[in-house]
């Protein structure tokens, strides 16, 4: 299963890289209409999954609770571009964070996978970790990343593809 999951994670991190490239760093809190989830906040909010999704496979994490409190679970996303890091450091950090999750899914005993996750909110929804991991590697990344694209074409950017 995880030599199936990881090239499309690949693909989602590549997508992500792809959606902001061309993105001016000052207009990453955009919001066309309140409360719009807009590129910083979604590329430090899927930073911050990886990083709650590390935790889950008892893993080390890599983000400080500084990092973690305007991304994570229940956050709302600002307009504010100081509330964020710079788009490199955005992109740099879910990059980090998806080559820590796909080392950890490698070397992990995956019977693991097969445990409720630790966190209850997440043991609510998905009652083995298998389930929630391939949720926050495909379908979590794919939604905020399609968000991402849909607020390119309000703003006027192009289509990526």
């Amino acid at each position: 299963m995880i030599q199936h999951l990881i090239p499309l994670y690949d693909k989602n991190l590549d997508y992500a890289r792809l959606l902001v490239k061309d993105l001016p760093d000052a207009r990453l809190a955009e919001q066309p209409a309140p409360k719009v989830n807009h590129p910083a906040w979604i590329i430090g909010h899927l930073s911050s999954t990886c990083d709650f999704l590390l935790s889950q496979l008892n893993q080390p994490t890599l983000l400080t609770q500084e990092w973690k409190t305007p991304f994570g679970r229940g956050s709302q996303p600002t307009p504010n571009r100081s509330d964020y890091p710079g788009k490199e450091e955005l992109i740099d950090a879910m990059a980090r964070g998806h080559e820590a999750v796909k080392a950890a899914l490698r070397s992990v005993d995956l019977a693991i996978l097969d445990l409720p996750p630790s966190a209850e909110p997440i043991r609510a929804r998905y009652p083995v970790l298998w389930h929630f991991t391939i949720h926050a590697m495909t379908g979590h990344e794919q939604m905020h990343l399609g968000q991402i694209s849909t607020w390119r074409r309000v703003l006027g950017f192009p289509s990526v593809y």
